[in-house]
């Protein structure tokens, strides 16, 4: 359970490295004992973190077959997150339609099963699909919209940022406001990030010489 929470946390933070080693290695020891739902959970972020070194086809199938597994179990639990994963992977690779199908998978589960802490994130995720397929850039704002809000009315700091430097990025052709420029740079002085990680990398581009720790 240790590793497979340490593999979350490494996966919401985007370090595919990290996440795929404690991954594997809760999978593995899951399995050795014969824990079938933390062994298909902690599978998933394994197969997440091959879609990011460009392992498209296997990574996500991957996703998929752990989804059943645990599934298999009877959980309900963490469905909102791993649908998250498994769109997070799809927009890596460019599949869109695949990408909001599970989107909507995971906030009718949100729905459903009232576990909601995914929320925000499910709504960014389906903002930047709808943005990557250029089909309707004003549905994309608003979405990215309510996601910024939400994760806000959760204290979800982090979901917040991550929200808000998508807004800035999906309203094209336009430089941020000075609002939503405030807005970020509050959210991440909130925040205590490792410099390097990809949240802290976009703050820093979006508010240059803003946050220096």
């Amino acid at each position: 359970m240790t590793l497979f929470f340490g593999a979350m946390f490494e996966q919401i933070a985007r370090e595919h490295s990290a996440a795929r080693q404690r991954a594997e290695q809760s999978a593995r020891l899951a399995a050795e004992h014969g824990f079938a739902m933390l062994s298909a959970w902690a599978s998933c972020i394994a197969r997440w973190a091959r879609v990011v070194t460009g392992e498209d086809v296997l990574g996500i199938s991957g996703i998929r077959a752990a989804l059943n597994a645990a599934q298999a179990t009877g959980t309900k639990h963490f469905q909102t997150y791993f649908f998250g994963v498994l769109a997070d992977a799809c927009l890596l690779a460019g599949r869109i339609e695949e990408g909001l199908a599970a989107v909507h998978t995971g906030l009718e589960a949100a729905r459903t099963t009232n576990e909601r802490f995914y929320e925000a994130e499910l709504l960014r995720l389906e903002g930047e699909l709808v943005r990557a397929s250029a089909t309707d850039a004003e549905r994309s704002v608003g979405l990215l919209e309510r996601a910024a809000e939400l994760a806000k009315c959760q204290a979800a700091h982090l979901l917040e940022l991550r929200a808000l430097i998508s807004l800035a990025r999906a309203r094209q052709g336009q430089q941020p406001t000075e609002e939503l420029l405030q807005r970020v740079a509050a959210v991440r002085e909130q925040l205590t990030l490792r410099p390097d990680s990809a949240d802290a990398r976009e703050a820093r581009l979006l508010v240059p010489g803003a946050f220096v720790r």
